[in-house]
């Protein structure tokens, strides 16, 4: 898995594919990612923790966000 700029997310190893996940245009700070974690056993699932408490999943195999998550677990960004 390689990251690129906390915007982008390659997952395939036979090529390098970056993708902006987001609209460039509709980021801010808060969007920004702080952690990123495997969903579920199989890897096919990528939670990203933003610094807003927001936890959004990414399926790797739709290739797209499958759901989010709010957290409210006091005032610091995910880690």
């Amino acid at each position: 898995m390689f990251v690129e700029n906390s915007v982008g997310i390659n997952v395939n190893q036979q090529q390098v594919i970056v993708i902006n996940l987001n609209s460039l245009q509709s980021l801010d700070r808060q969007q920004e990612i702080t952690s990123m974690a495997w969903g579920n056993e199989d890897e096919s699932e990528i939670l990203l923790g933003l610094r807003n408490q927001m936890v959004k999943i990414y399926d790797t195999e739709y290739k797209g966000f499958s759901g989010s998550v709010e957290t409210h677990i006091g005032e610091e960004p995910l880690h």
